[in-house]
């Protein structure tokens, strides 16, 4: 727990400066809710919340907004990872949609459909036809490509009220989420394409091919990384590169997989501090 506090320091303010509790809107209110219960463990250790979700049949959006009175800025759609089984919606969830909202960024959790439900896991010949290409990706991530694409309209249509630039509208994915990421910034569809994406150590397609104009991007993986290998993150930046457009990568030299917001010090741990310095290198966040 300690180890977990030291990190998150290292941030201004951080996870304890939320203003408000957020707000948690239902993507599909019209429609009724699959069959099932969804599935919480507790997987954190000394105290450390860190849930993980399982068997989701009622996918959401947990909206963490900044203090009153600050101008319009970016929002950012956060997919957690989790092996496209479960959702680690804590440490690459929620704590890091609390830490967007107290540098001044719009934070919104989605809490997605996942491909594979009761435990079932990608099969060798799964992952290759997953990992192919964009179309691959859909075939097995189909719902959850869904609630994507309907998270990224609810923010552009709720943009007013929630005091989103609606030229600014990001999306972050951890792993698995990464994947998600990678898709979304793959569309050719403009309402549901993010304007910057985050893929933080995704596991992408062997070809990514864009449909579109290819998003801004800044992405982050541990080289020491034995379950999802920098490989990918190094494809999707190189497929940037071709498209001609502004990436940033960061391979820190050790901090494993699944780090997320909960890492102990090491250079890894400052990955958010980078990733707040390119949004305001950008333009997204005031210099």
């Amino acid at each position: 727990m300690l180890l977990r506090a030291a990190s998150l320091l290292i941030f201004a303010a951080s996870v304890a400066a939320q203003a408000a509790d957020p707000q948690v809107v239902r993507l599909w209110p019209d429609r009724p809710v699959d069959a099932g219960t969804e599935q919480v463990v507790e997987r954190g250790k000394d105290g450390v919340v860190d849930l993980g979700i399982s068997e989701v049949i009622d996918p959401t959006l947990t909206v963490y907004l900044p203090e009153h009175g600050t101008a319009p800025g970016p929002a950012i759609l956060i997919c957690p990872g989790g092996g496209y089984g479960h959702l680690a919606i804590d440490k690459e969830g929620h704590d890091v949609g609390r830490w967007l909202a107290s540098i001044g960024v719009v934070g919104v959790v989605l809490k997605y459909r996942l491909p594979f439900r009761d435990g079932q896991r990608l099969s060798a010949e799964e992952r290759k036809v997953a990992y192919a290409d964009r179309t691959g990706g859909v075939r097995y991530m189909a719902v959850a490509v869904e609630d994507a694409e309907r998270s990224m309209k609810i923010i552009r249509e709720r943009a007013s009220e929630w005091h989103v630039r609606p030229d600014a509208v990001g999306l972050m994915g951890f792993s698995a989420g990464g994947h998600l990421a990678v898709m979304m910034a793959t569309s050719g569809d403009a309402a549901v394409r993010p304007d910057f994406v985050m893929p933080i150590y995704p596991a992408t397609p062997r070809e990514i091919d864009f449909l579109g104009p290819a998003p801004q991007a800044f992405i982050a993986h541990a080289n020491d990384d034995k379950t999802v290998s920098p490989d990918n993150s190094i494809r999707y930046y190189q497929a940037t590169r071709d498209a001609g457009v502004s990436a940033e990568l960061h391979i820190f030299e050790s901090g494993g997989h699944g780090f997320g917001l909960d890492k102990a010090p090491g250079p890894v741990a400052d990955w958010p501090n980078r990733l707040n310095a390119w949004m305001r290198a950008r333009g997204y966040l005031a210099k």
